[in-house]
């Protein structure tokens, strides 16, 4: 997607010169320092590297990799470096193929792995500054390096089924392989797994855990099973049949087990049973059939998860947990669903219990209700590309999928919670604009402030650990959301959701630094960027905007209107 590459380009160029002029700045005397390096293509990978990340690897779009060892300073092309230690353990050049991702070890922050699309990938110790070239019999698929020992990897590959009649190998699974000294060599482990992950983290530990524990969906001739191995497979136990997909999230280990027809249930094992023993999800609608369950967060000790009668409703329920993890509460009954992180919701970073959401308006969630009923219309799938599509051939159902669709993007509306979800409410609307002008919405008129979360929207709402209480989103005034993108601002919270500010007049890609000491916006435009485009940046959680042209001729300083 166009408008995706474009925003992943500007956002990764922020970040770097986010660093730039931080760094500047702490010079005595210093102005704002820029350099610019011309690459080969659009960003698509960005990996700092180091202990002080003063190391800099980026991977382009025609999968070039650039180094810089001076915070981005100067880049210097290391891909033909990469080939030449490639040619060295190959007969054909051919077989080396190009770097498709770059992965830094939890294990060890100087170690990299370089995975390539062919038989070769690259290990370096020291940030890229030297690599060895490693070959073997199989392209990898994913790739999980263990998370406490640097030497072990787990990757797959596609299972190649030669013989049609082998009722053992099935199409669509993957082989799984280990290494235990860093990539030199490898042996297969598993058949026909479909997902599988490390337990392994210090939480563990302390509880007597295996260090080398992992869970793998597998599949038998009859069903998918959840098995766990602490042996690499050598022995292995069933834990979850007919299962169709897990979910490890800190301590929690969900499982969706298929059911009657296409009715799912949730199963969750927790660190208190090792991980070893499930029980069902209880809900407070027993009579509710689920047909698709996606977990949301569990970074606090409760459980956010949606719920949709059919797996391709535009919205389904959003339920949050008691701290057991099994006993569920309603907290929104209309939550907007996501085709990729399955629903329009944010946990604010930072903060605990702070989550935001884009819900159906009551009134039009009802009435959504009633339309379905009434015309008997299977919903939709809910997608990104189809929101982007602007035309349809016409037929009596592309045109109720078009109504539909029309309907419920302009009656999307945005809410808050500071309690893990037991209130929610609207979004406090600012008094003034980014100009000083009064903005005429107030909650008492039915005025509120409405951000697009992650659907939608090409640029994501933003909040860091780091920078706790500072929150950065694209959004309009009103009484719903505006899907028009000239009505869309760029709104700012210093208090992790409580009150607003209009930071920016249209759409601007954003990043954060220095514990939110540093803000940086540069306008989005999705045809091209402007070589006299501004980029604002503000030291004072935007009460003092300043502006860099890309030329890096003059700083324009935009003060704001009191």
């Amino acid at each position: 997607n166009a408008k995706d590459i474009i925003f992943n380009s500007m956002r990764l160029w922020c970040i770097w010169l986010l660093a730039s002029l931080w760094r500047a700045a702490c010079e005595e005397g210093a102005g704002v320092l820029k350099s610019f390096y011309k690459l080969d293509d659009e960003i698509q990978e960005t990996v700092w590297c180091g202990d002080d990340n003063s190391v800099i690897l980026v991977r382009t779009e025609s999968n070039s990799v650039y180094r810089s060892d001076d915070h981005g300073d100067t880049f210097v092309r290391i891909t033909k470096k990469m080939h030449k230690s490639a040619e060295q353990i190959v007969d054909n050049s051919t077989e080396i193929g190009e770097v498709t991702r770059i992965i830094k070890l939890e294990a060890d922050n100087k170690i990299l792995l370089f995975v390539g699309n062919r038989g070769v990938f690259w290990i370096s110790n020291n940030c890229g500054k030297s690599m060895k070239a490693l070959n073997k019999e199989f392209m990898i698929a994913q790739v999980r390096p263990h998370p406490t020992d640097p030497n072990k990897l787990l990757a797959t590959a596609v299972q190649n089924c030669k013989d049609d009649d082998d009722d053992l190998c099935f199409y669509g699974t993957h082989s799984l392989y280990l290494t235990e000294n860093m990539g030199e060599t490898w042996r297969q482990v598993a058949t026909n797994v479909k997902q599988f992950d490390w337990l392994f983290d210090f939480v563990q530990t302390f509880r007597g855990m295996p260090q080398d524990r992992i869970f793998a969906l597998t599949r038998t001739p009859t069903q998918d099973v959840l098995v766990m191995t602490d042996d690499f497979f050598k022995t292995r136990t069933a834990l979850v049949n007919n299962c169709l997909e897990f979910r490890l999230r800190s301590t929690y280990l969900f499982a969706i087990k298929g059911f009657k027809g296409d009715e799912v249930h949730l199963l969750v094992a927790t660190v208190k049973n090792r991980f070893e023993k499930f029980y069902r999800a209880v809900f407070p609608d027993i009579k509710l059939k689920m047909k698709n369950v996606h977990i949301l967060d569990s970074s606090e000790g409760v459980i956010f998860l949606l719920t949709t009668r059919k797996p391709t409703a535009p919205f389904g329920r959003l339920y949050v947990s008691d701290s057991t993890g099994l006993r569920f509460r309603l907290a929104l009954k209309s939550c907007l669903r996501s085709s990729v992180r399955g629903a329009d919701f944010a946990k604010i970073q930072g903060l605990e219990g702070v989550y935001i959401a884009n819900i159906l308006e009551k009134n039009a969630a009802r009435e959504y209700e009633r339309m379905m009923e009434k015309d008997d219309v299977e919903e939709e799938e809910w997608v990104e590309e189809e929101r982007k599509e602007s035309t349809y051939f016409w037929s009596p159902r592309s045109q109720k999928r078009k109504d539909t669709r029309s309907f419920i993007i302009n009656n999307v509306q945005t809410v808050i919670t500071f309690n893990k979800g037991s209130i929610w409410k609207l979004l406090e609307p600012p008094k003034t604009d980014s100009k000083g002008k009064k903005t005429r919405c107030s909650l008492s008129d039915g005025c509120s402030l409405h951000l697009f979360l992650y659907v939608d929207t090409t640029v994501p709402i933003l909040s860091q650990n780091s920078a706790p209480g500072i929150v950065l989103a694209t959004g309009n005034l009103g009484k719903t959301r505006n899907p028009s993108g000239s009505m869309r601002r760029v709104y700012m919270s210093r208090d992790g959701g409580l009150k607003w500010t209009e930071a920016a007049k249209e759409e601007h890609v954003y990043e954060v630094a220095d514990h939110g000491g540093l803000v940086l916006m540069g306008q989005l435009d999705t045809h091209v960027l402007c070589v006299d485009t501004c980029l604002l940046y503000t030291s004072d959680a935007a009460d003092d905007m300043q502006c860099v042209d890309l030329g890096g001729r003059r700083i324009i300083k935009k003060k704001k209107k009191k």
